[in-house]
């Protein structure tokens, strides 16, 4: 099967990208637990699960800035 959507849609954040995706406005990807309940019942469906890559976690900071206290616990703890 082959589909050639028109038009396109551009989000900045993946909350505006899921609600998009529940009005009907197409295809999401977005974290799996940020649609979890949508999937759950069954509003939302899942695809092209084969293409989709889980990532742990990405933590990204500037090194080269300032750095407060606080957030340097926060990345020597994420760190390990």
């Amino acid at each position: 099967m082959t589909h050639r959507p028109q038009g396109q849609w551009a989000f900045a954040d993946s909350y505006m990208e899921a609600k998009a995706a529940r009005l009907g406005l197409g295809l999401a990807y977005v974290p799996a637990e940020l649609v979890a309940d949508d999937v759950e019942r069954g509003t939302l469906i899942r695809v092209l699960q084969r293409y989709s890559l889980r990532l742990e976690s990405s933590f990204l900071y500037y090194p080269h800035r300032n750095v407060s206290p606080a957030l340097r616990v926060v990345i020597d703890a994420l760190k390990i």
